[in-house]
């Protein structure tokens, strides 16, 4: 985490950070979401780079999953929010991921 934050000049929110301890990648709620660590394709540090060469992603944003329109978060902004998705804002990165758990629990009923 300190690696990301360094690289891309951002603060990571505590939300993110605490759900990091426990989830690392991988599909949930219908979305693709990229790795934290970095021995894993594609990485969060590794899209938001290369985003930022190609399209010129402005700094403040990272992306957090695929397709790269559902999932990114404003690091300008957040002081723990500032989440963007298909569903719509959430103040905290926490709150997203608890829709996501919902919908994930709804999916396997």
């Amino acid at each position: 985490m300190d690696d990301i934050e360094k690289t891309l000049g951002i603060r990571l929110p505590e939300t993110f950070r605490d759900i990091c301890v426990f989830y690392s990648s991988g599909f949930l709620g219908g979305i693709s979401h990229f790795a934290i660590p970095g021995d894993c394709e594609p990485y969060i540090k590794g899209e938001t780079l290369r985003l930022r060469g190609s399209i010129g992603l402005p700094s403040r944003f990272i992306v957090l999953a695929e397709p790269l329109e559902s999932l990114w978060m404003d690091a300008a902004n957040w002081a723990d929010r500032a989440l963007a998705s298909p569903a719509g804002a959430r103040k905290t990165y926490g709150a997203f991921f608890e829709v996501l758990l919902t919908e994930e629990e709804e999916e396997r009923r």
